[in-house]
């Protein structure tokens, strides 16, 4: 009798064991977001749970307060987590809870929230304000580039577009101490008279960014006065020295009709294979010679001057050299303004680091050239008279000496400091002979031929260096100024190897971005746009042949 009750207890027992099992509360636990995340519209979030007694699907809202519940989904699998497209409308209230809930047939449901409020962020954007289409805009003058952002944009780059090409980067506006909306943009009297401009308004990794709906104009700076730019009397071809001042580039005709033209600004553009690193400024010459206006930067040259209606005045972009030129000898200069009808290139000037460097050189604490204007001051080239001496530029007319009558045999033209004395020119003559006896050196070298660049006054061509070793790992928005020259010296090369394609301007842009992903796909390298050691050794294998 005792062993039967025992037994009936104890069934009595497993049995209401099991009907508790059975009919355990479902529970659920929100993990994640579970408060002080930030999240962004547009991107993916997993949602995480754990969850107890709770069939196989949950409900998942989100909330931002009592009673505002918007479902994401009534039939997700209870699997313990949910990938969620953050999408909370376009609503300005960014506090945001998750709400998981599910139940047990025949038993109960069960639901939990976030502990703490979470945010949503609108993804960042900029759009374009003005100019946005159909605008006039005057050479000479100055105007406001607007625009409004939304989120986390950062500093804005602004470049002025052509069409679909990118001439460049006119400005750049930090973000603090708040997001910048406005830029006070300079317009050049050099850039094109016409239409089919744009602005473009970037974030600086180029992920954010807007344009002008349709393109505006550039119009003449008066509305009487119609300015042309046009080639002028090109220079002859000479060597840019050590500290040379007034290295003659290109020479552009200006010529104005119906009024008077007052010309604010000349913008110039480096052209070629050359290290911007060479070059210690920039300068405007005028028709005499006199240097009129400079800058540090090749670029925009601030220098007001006038050109009389129904006249033309043909001025000279010029370069000064600094004084170490061994990195760069054998490369050849170009600059190119933007003409009337389009890009007006000059003569190239040959780097040379062989002939001594300019006085100025040894005993000035700087390179930097005055820019105080001075009443005469002509450009520091020689000229070859026919029995092969040479004489330079004399005051007040800047026109070339008379000829000697002494014949003296020597190559083409170079540059040194002009001056009439007898020592100085036997100086000059030697340095040619020189010069002279390097190139011939280099052209009976046995070695790979080197490429040729033609001399505009006699045919003969001067070895220039095609070996390309960029020293400086470059990214986005990396310039000149801080890699030595190594961007424009990257820019000619993408555009020699057809991935860019638009002129070199020093300055890291969307535009090189995108072609050094072209180039590194080409090459076998991973495509990020970053020129680090493997791209730099690749450009180096490609263009010493090693």
């Amino acid at each position: 009798m005792k062993n039967k009750l025992f037994t009936l207890i104890l069934a009595s027992v497993s049995f209401m064991g099991l009907f508790s099992y059975v009919h355990a509360a479902p529970s659920i636990t929100v993990t994640s977001p579970n408060g002080g995340e930030a999240l962004t519209v547009g991107n993916t979030y997993r949602i995480t749970w754990t969850s107890a007694n709770v069939d196989s699907s949950v409900h998942i809202g989100y909330s931002f307060g009592p009673g505002s519940l918007n479902w994401i989904t009534t039939n997700a699998p209870n699997t313990g987590y949910y990938d969620w497209n953050v999408n909370i409308g376009n609503t300005a209230n960014t506090q945001v809870k998750i709400d998981v809930s599910g139940y047990q047939a025949g038993v109960g449901s069960a639901s939990d929230q976030s502990d703490n409020f979470f945010t949503v962020n609108q993804p960042a954007s900029v759009k374009l304000i003005s100019p946005n289409g159909g605008e006039k805009l005057t050479r000479g003058n100055s105007y406001t580039i607007s625009w409004t952002s939304v989120g986390d944009v950062g500093a804005i780059d602004i470049f002025l577009m052509k069409g679909n090409l990118v001439l460049g980067d006119i400005g750049f506006v930090g973000a603090y101490p708040a997001t910048p909306t406005s830029f006070n943009w300079k317009i050049a009297d050099s850039y094109v008279e016409g239409g089919d401009y744009k602005i473009r308004v970037s974030n600086q990794k180029g992920t954010v960014l807007d344009e002008s709906d349709m393109p505006f104009n550039i119009v003449a700076s008066t509305a009487s006065g119609v300015l042309t730019l046009a080639p002028g009397t090109q220079p002859q071809a000479t060597l840019a020295t050590q500290g040379a001042i007034n290295v003659p580039l290109t020479r552009v005709k200006f010529t104005a009709s119906g009024d008077d033209v007052v010309v604010n600004a000349v913008g110039a553009q480096k052209i070629g294979l050359w290290s911007i690193a060479a070059v210690d400024s920039i300068a405007l010459l005028d028709e005499n010679g006199n240097r009129i206006g400079s800058a540090k930067s090749i670029g925009t040259i601030y220098s007001p001057f006038t050109v009389k209606a129904g006249q033309a005045r043909e001025m000279t972009i010029a370069v000064d050299m600094n004084c170490d030129l061994a990195p760069y000898t054998g490369q050849v200069i170009y600059l190119s303004v933007i003409g009337s009808s389009g890009p007006i290139t000059g003569t190239g000037q040959t780097i040379n680091a062989s002939l001594p460097p300019a006085a100025h050189c040894s005993n000035a604490t700087t390179q930097t050239p005055t820019t105080t204007p001075v009443s005469v001051v002509c450009t520091q080239d020689a000229y070859q008279c026919p029995n092969g001496s040479y004489v330079s530029r004399v005051a007040p007319s800047c026109a070339f000496a008379s000829c000697p009558v002494t014949a003296i045999s020597a190559p083409t033209p170079v540059y040194s400091p002009a001056s009439s004395s007898n020592s100085t020119i036997q100086l000059l003559l030697q340095q040619i002979q020189a010069l002279q006896n390097q190139i011939n050196s280099l052209k009976s070298n046995t070695g790979p031929q080197l490429p040729t660049i033609s001399n505009a006054n006699e045919g003969e061509t001067m070895p220039v260096s095609a070996c390309l070793v960029i020293s400086y790992n470059l990214t986005y928005r990396s310039r000149d100024i801080n890699t030595n020259g190594d961007v424009s010296a990257l820019q000619d090369f993408l555009q020699a190897k057809g991935h860019l394609n638009s002129e070199p301007t020093g300055f890291f842009g969307l535009l090189t971005l995108g072609a050094v992903k072209k180039f590194q796909s080409a090459n076998g390298i991973e495509s990020t746009g970053f020129v680090g050691p493997l791209t730099r050794a690749k450009i180096k294998n490609l263009t010493c042949n090693q």
